[in-house]
């Protein structure tokens, strides 16, 4: 079948008077010449276009890309122009006819119009003449330099030192690298990354279930080496994924006293981009597709710790010279990302200054619009291992852009779920930058990659004197956060639900409210309604806390939340979705006669005071457990017995109680209902058929049993052992 294919590509080829061969790339060009025609070697196929469909232009975005990713891309593209040509997918026929020319395909990289492949010599040969291949040139391949960023493993107490009087948290022997760069002063502030999505590249990531990473979101992940979800590499060992622990404990991990990152509760994906399993070298289309799918999702911030220069031999690859920020995939990639909005932060490299005379980088860091860290000490000394620019294009251009500390605390992956450990490299400046940038867009999150960059960059120690070694200084996360001008003011959003089932949760079909008061109490007063569409907003809010209460007419009971919505305001932060849930169940109370009574109380209460909730009563509450005892409170869930010696009306306010679980002992009991009236067929038995008796009610001097369970009655009810009986209302 494949040498049926070839003769019709060449016929064809023939046929149309395509007889000039398509161009072979500048690495390409150096290796053909070496290769045997069976010898297979990882390249770019290259496109002349997308093919003849026109329907691109009027594709909705929201098909190709997610909400959070365009309203992102919004910010530096506008709303015309969030997705544009390199968003469209690949020709298929393209695709079909070149997987069936090529050993296999590895990724499909739409931004480029480019495949990237393995393939034979011979194949390449034949490739090069289709009328719709316009280049094919190798895929850039690197190998970690041997010794860089050895783990040293180290043992610390429970808690140290590393708390200052002026902190908020306990950063333990962490303390040192966030502090440099003035993250503890911007956390006392309340910003921690919240709101913020950051991906981080690497290796792989083997111990998500560390004590530093239990508190940590991670929303998505994807092995791009091995095609499949979890980013654990396949081989067994420890130490293959051990650098993503590291590098993702540094910038988001979080154990008090041990180890807390500058970005702890931001979101995380996670993308295994480095085969360190095997000899195979690093490539740079697995990162190409990572970045891809990370814009897909809506990533605001990358980190990606590639401090790699020593070329795998005998590979030709990219050299110092090519370090223009437009020569290598990756860093067209890098600079693609930026352009969609995304704070793109990449290591330095470990290469050290070299003989002085050109740049020691590796792609991505020549990128004219990615953030490039490079590494101090924690004496603010620069490491000798950290790379260093200029970029080759003209006018040359100063890497690194900022510095963070390359040596310090992280997870130690290679001993077990608890340890902790020192390495070195920039590969650890990098998500400590990142961190850093996080915390910017997390206070304002209207800036753009290159706003953040700015404020980085003007903030830092070196800022008058940027250079090559050091390029603007070392990080300063608190005047960053400030560069802009004051804090953006912030804002309090939610709506108002009919939660009709009322499960707490608006649920599909499930209208809103409009016309709703809203109050807001703190650091502002303020009072609202909600609009057409059933939401309310407060804007211009200073810092500080608050409280968010719904008025409820006559009538409704509020399910959602439980009394009020609390929340401590931080400047830019999003704080939408604090909703409110109603369900429309009028209450008249109840009517009783002088004398003793089986009660209970159907709401939750604020206050239970049997005098406040029961004005009339004229005896202690009294429950039984095996015997009477009396209180002067209200218990919930419960039944008790009350004594009134004048007609009296039993109307009780509060929060509903719409579901419960009740625990009974073997024996007799007293139990409450809810707020609406329970079948005892819907009530669930653990353990099942434990009940032994009916359901009774007491009422005018005598016991009769019932069907339903009706709000403000208690009930007796008999049971062979210990357990629970599960209360859910409003489910039919």
């Amino acid at each position: 079948m494949k040498t049926l294919l070839i003769t019709l590509c060449l016929l064809i080829t023939s046929i149309y008077g395509f007889s000039q061969e398509s161009k072979l790339g500048k690495l390409l060009t150096k290796q053909l010449s070496v290769l045997n025609n069976d010898d297979e070697t990882v390249v770019f196929i290259y496109f002349t276009d997308k093919g003849s469909t026109k329907q691109f232009r009027t594709t909705l975005a929201n098909s190709i890309i997610s909400q959070r990713s365009i309203n992102r891309r919004m910010k530096v593209r506008g709303m015309n122009n969030i997705i544009d040509e390199q968003d469209r997918p690949l020709d298929r026929s393209y695709v079909k006819t070149i997987s069936n020319q090529v050993v296999k395909v590895r990724h499909e990289l739409k931004w480029f119009n480019a495949l990237s492949v393995v393939a034979t010599k011979a194949q390449i040969d034949v490739l090069r003449n289709f009328p719709f291949v316009k280049e094919i040139e190798l895929v850039g391949r690197w190998k970690k330099r041997i010794g860089d960023e050895e783990e040293q493993n180290i043992k610390y107490p429970e808690t140290s030192s590393g708390l200052s009087g002026t902190t908020s948290l306990d950063y333990g022997t962490s303390y040192t690298q966030v502090n440099q760069i003035k993250v503890p002063q911007v956390h006392n502030l309340g910003i921690y990354g919240q709101g913020v999505v950051v991906g981080v590249f690497d290796n792989g990531f083997r111990i998500l279930n560390h004590e530093s990473f239990s508190s940590m979101n991670i929303i998505a992940q994807h092995d791009f080496i091995d095609h499949k979800e979890s980013v654990i590499p396949n081989n067994d060992s420890v130490k293959y994924g051990s650098h993503g622990v590291n590098t993702l404990s540094t910038i988001g991990g979080y154990k008090p006293g041990q180890l807390i990152g500058p970005a702890f509760k931001a979101d995380y994906i996670l993308a295994r981009t480095e085969n360190d399993s095997s000899e195979t070298p690093i490539e740079e289309d697995y990162w190409a597709a990572a970045i891809q799918w990370a814009d897909s999702i809506g990533v605001d911030v990358t980190s990606t710790s590639l401090s790699y220069l020593t070329y795998d031999s005998p590979y030709t690859s990219w050299t110092w010279a090519d370090m223009d920020g437009n020569t290598t995939l990756i860093t067209k990639a890098a600079d693609r990302a930026v352009e969609l909005g995304i704070i793109v932060v990449v290591s330095a490299g470990n290469a050290g200054a070299g003989d002085g005379i050109h740049n020691t980088l590796g792609g991505p860091a020549d990128g004219d619009s990615v953030i490039t860290a490079g590494a101090v000490d924690s004496f603010d000394v620069r490491v000798s291992f950290s790379s260093v620019g200029p970029t080759t294009d003209v006018p040359l251009r100063i890497k690194p852009d900022v510095m963070a500390m390359g040596r310090g605390v992280r997870v130690a992956s290679s001993t077990n779920t608890t340890g902790y450990g020192r390495a070195s490299g920039t590969s650890f400046s990098c998500p400590l930058t990142a961190g850093v940038a996080a915390l910017i867009l997390s206070s304002n999150p209207t800036l753009t990659p290159i706003q953040v960059r700015e404020a980085m960059r003007q903030t830092a120690s070196n800022a008058a004197s940027p250079s090559n070694l050091l390029g603007w200084g070392i990080l300063n996360a608190d005047s960053a956060i400030k560069y802009y001008g004051a804090l953006p003011i912030g804002r309090i959003s939610g709506n108002v639900f009919n939660d009709l089932n009322g499960n707490g949760v608006q649920d599909a079909g499930e209208p809103i409210i409009s016309g709703r008061s809203i109050h807001l109490t703190g650091t502002i007063t303020d009072s609202t309604i909600t609009n057409a569409e059933g939401n309310y907003f407060f804007d211009s809010l200073a810092i500080g806390t608050y409280t968010m209460t719904e008025e409820i007419p006559t009538g409704w009971i509020e399910t959602y939340p439980r009394w009020s919505h609390a929340i401590t305001l931080f400047h830019g932060i999003d704080t939408t979705g604090f909703d409110f849930g109603n369900v429309y169940l009028p209450d008249t109370g109840i009517n009783i006669d002088p004398g003793w009574h089986l009660l209970s109380s159907p709401y939750l209460l604020m206050n239970t005071q049997k005098n406040l909730v029961y004005p009339n009563i004229s005896s202690d509450i009294f429950i039984y457990q095996n015997s009477y005892i009396p209180l002067d409170t209200v218990p919930l869930k419960i039944g008790y017995w009350g004594k009134f010696d004048s007609p009296t009306k039993l109307f009780i306010t509060g929060m509903p109680r719409l579901s419960d679980t009740i625990d009974v002992q073997a024996g007799w009991n007293i139990i409450g209902g809810l707020s609406v009236p329970i079948p005892i067929d819907d009530i669930m038995e653990i353990p099942v058929r434990n009940v032994i008796s009916e359901y009774f009610l007491y009422d005018k001097g005598f016991y009769a049993f019932v069907t339903t369970l009706l709000p403000y009655f208690g009930y007796w009810v008999k049971v062979q052992e210990d357990g629970i009986l599960i209360f859910n209302g409003l489910t039919r």
